[in-house]
């Protein structure tokens, strides 16, 4: 990813911090048997670094696309690599965070395996000094990865 933004290769591993976090989470999604459309998870953007997503063939996560949900349809043995509001804000906008959603199958259960990276809480979260110029000005400010989660959450909760 760092390659491909101009950078050195491991860039975006150094600045988001070189102790980071792996949570992991596994998912089961229970049939949506009385056909209300029900939502597994809700639609929501990460706001960490990177998702890898491990999913078995029963289908429902769906992103966002020019105002639709599309499925993202499960291929075996793939894993599923999911850019958050983190690494978002480190390329300038050059990444992009998506929102999705995971839809409850009608008949079958779903299943997952979500591990996300999450930086040091004092790792800095700023736009990449070499995607930043007088043409593509910073889009977001400077903080420290905990300053970034706070802001995010305590704008969240603004009515």
């Amino acid at each position: 990813m760092s390659e491909s933004l101009g950078v050195r290769g491991d860039y975006l591993y150094n600045v988001t911090g070189e102790n980071n976090a792996i949570n992991s989470s596994l998912h089961f999604y229970s049939p949506d048997i009385d056909g209300n459309k029900n939502m597994g998870l809700n639609p929501h953007k990460d706001i960490l670094t990177l998702t890898v997503l491990v999913q078995d063939d029963t289908g429902g996560l769906q992103v966002l696309k020019e105002d639709r949900w599309v499925d993202v349809k499960p291929f075996p043995g793939s894993l599923v690599v999911n850019v958050g509001e983190a690494i978002q804000a480190i390329t300038n906008g050059k990444y992009k965070s998506v929102l999705h959603r995971v839809l409850n199958n009608p008949t079958k259960t779903r299943s997952s395996i979500s591990c996300f990276l999450i930086p040091t809480p004092d790792s800095k979260i700023e736009p990449i000094p070499d995607l930043v110029n007088e043409e593509n000005p910073a889009l977001y400010p400077t903080s420290t990865w905990k300053t970034f989660v706070y802001n995010h959450y305590a704008l969240a909760l603004k009515f």
